[in-house]
């Protein structure tokens, strides 16, 4: 994903699609969205020693390393079991708007559904 922020420098209108494992979740302070912090897919069998590895490296490298997704919730919100869990590999699909912010890739995704993700 890095590789092709950087090179294409996509625009917003741009979508891609990523399969990837869930690093951390955070509900936006304004309860309309949750920021997903995620790592490679294939990561998954090495979450717990690659969480270890991540924590000990200073900010910057850790950073060049994960991908960072705001999901914005539907209109209509079902209340129920919390949408992402840690070390689950999702498939995140329509992510736009990806850009740099200091050295961590993030972009944006509007959810539709509960039934969107996972």
């Amino acid at each position: 994903v890095r590789e092709f922020v950087k090179g294409e420098v996509p625009a917003a209108a741009v979508f891609i699609s990523v399969i990837m494992c869930v690093l951390t979740v955070e509900r936006l302070v304004n309860n309309r969205g949750t920021r997903v912090t995620l790592v490679d897919g294939f990561m998954q069998p090495n979450f717990k020693a690659y969480c270890r590895r991540l924590e000990k490296m200073d900010p910057f490298r850790r950073d060049a390393r994960v991908l960072q997704v705001t999901v914005w919730d539907p209109k209509i919100r079902l209340h129920g079991r919390p949408r992402f869990q840690t070390g689950v590999v999702y498939e995140l699909k329509k992510i736009h708007t990806m850009k740099f912010y200091h050295d961590m890739v993030q972009g944006s995704m509007q959810s539709l559904g509960q039934l969107t993700l996972g």
